[in-house]
């Protein structure tokens, strides 16, 4: 019944500038709804 039981946490994810991104960090990011070409 997820209209009457839910849980949220918020997640942060923290990168370094101006690096190269693999694979895996693109698509964790993705997978988490940010975007990596927006200005910070």
């Amino acid at each position: 019944m997820p209209e009457r039981v839910s849980y949220r946490t918020p997640f942060n994810l923290i990168l370094r500038h101006n690096t190269t991104r693999s694979p895996l960090v693109k698509a964790f990011a993705q997978a988490l709804g940010v975007d990596l070409k927006a200005p910070l």
